[in-house]
């Protein structure tokens, strides 16, 4: 889970990236570790819970990530002063501890990226941010962790220095601003991770659209929103609870078999009809698509009430952007892409359009949400924190 420590008027995202960070699994005491010298995949890093600008902006500096404890690259932690800094104590809390695998030396590696270690007082903003909020929200992610088990074969040295972090932290429990800052300055280590050959970061945003709708069909609401089937089957390889975001999802035929579930364009063409899912009816399919993309909005029915809805499920098939698949046509050129643009092309194209969705054979289902359940999309089950929050996309 990454966070994202500092709030700015309008957007998260800034002109530079020094001021953002994010929290990435830290190490516990007993694993060692070699000095990280790879690089490892370089993946796009998206800020959920907060407005942006639009999603495909790119940010002009490299993407500074906060990662792991002192033990990972086997050097001390320094303040952002370069002083030494006092430590906090831990108050002495009962916490059921899980017995952690002896883990081989491992490196930090991202492929196709590099690495440098900085020091705190390289991040912009880091002194003068409200640490306080940011130990919130780091406690708030830890809290699902501890509370399950580690699945069964994990092995991952990151993976359990974050429990042990996640542990410490619950311990505290409220700190102060400053207390916060040296906890976060004690069990983490700030890299700057750039991809080879690039010096631009690349990040989108997650919001919660806010469209009309019906609870009817009518000439003009004509886009289902869907709820789960009662035929859909969970991938078999799924792991702790709920439903996994990943893995194909299957459905049982009349004769027990059981088979990968419908994909966009069988949907689209009829295959759950007459099963009564409708949650509700909205006006243009390209706003159902965004809602399927970000896991979550809120309708504004006829009478003015609000409907919110949040992810529950999926068919099984692995997301394809829209705008991979209109950049690979020659449809919109790359330098162009936004969702402003995509959406132009769709109303000015609406035959091809519809065949264009149906080449991103992923769907979503979603479930009838609180108002003040916080956001929370299909990719996240965890509470999202605005302008706090960061997820790995």
């Amino acid at each position: 889970m990454l966070i994202e420590p500092r709030r700015r008027s309008g957007s998260v995202l800034g002109r530079k990236m020094g001021g953002y960070y994010g929290f990435l699994r830290p190490v516990a005491p007993q694993l060692h570790y070699a000095p990280p010298h790879g690089v490892l995949p370089f993946r796009q890093i998206s800020v959920v819970a907060c407005r942006t600008p639009p999603m495909y902006q790119r940010l002009r500096h490299a993407i500074v990530i906060v990662t792991v404890v002192t033990l990972l690259l086997g050097l001390p932690a320094q303040s952002g002063q370069g002083a030494e800094r006092p430590r906090i104590r831990i108050a002495a809390r009962s916490i059921e501890l899980i017995e952690e695998p002896t883990l081989r030396l491992e490196p930090l590696k991202l492929p196709g990226s590099t690495l440098e270690p900085i020091d705190w007082s390289a991040l912009d903003g880091w002194a003068v941010d409200d640490h306080a909020a940011a130990f919130a929200t780091f406690l708030a992610s830890c809290r699902p962790l501890l509370r399950t088990m580690p699945p069964k074969g994990e092995k991952r040295p990151m993976y359990f220095a974050l429990r042990h972090v996640c542990r410490d932290a619950l311990a505290v429990g409220q700190p102060a601003d400053e207390q916060a800052r040296i906890f976060f300055e004690n069990n983490f280590r700030p890299l700057r991770i750039t991809k080879l050959g690039e010096r631009a970061g690349f990040l989108t945003g997650y919001y919660e659209p806010i469209v009309d709708g019906s609870r009817f069909p009518t000439g003009i609401f004509k886009v289902p929103i869907f709820r789960r089937p009662r035929d859909l089957v969970a991938p078999l390889n799924r792991t702790g609870p709920g439903f996994p975001n990943r893995g194909q999802s299957l459905r049982r035929t009349s004769s027990g078999q059981l088979v990968p579930y419908y994909d966009r364009g069988e949907i689209l063409d009829g295959a759950l009809d007459g099963r009564h899912l409708e949650i509700c009816w909205i006006k243009d399919p390209t706003d159902a698509l965004a809602i399927q993309i970000e896991g979550s909005a809120r309708v504004r029915l006829e009478d003015g009430t609000i409907l919110r809805i949040n992810y529950d499920s999926h068919n099984g098939y692995p997301f394809v952007p829209l705008s991979r698949i209109l950049i690979e046509h020659h449809l919109i050129p790359r330098e162009e892409m936004s969702l402003e643009r995509i959406r132009e092309w769709m109303r000015a194209n609406p035959e091809s359009a519809e065949e264009i969705r149906r080449q991103n054979r992923s769907f979503m289902f979603f479930r009838i949400a609180g108002l003040s359940d916080g956001p929370g999309g299909g990719w996240c089950p965890r509470h999202l924190t605005y302008a706090r929050t960061l997820g790995r996309g």
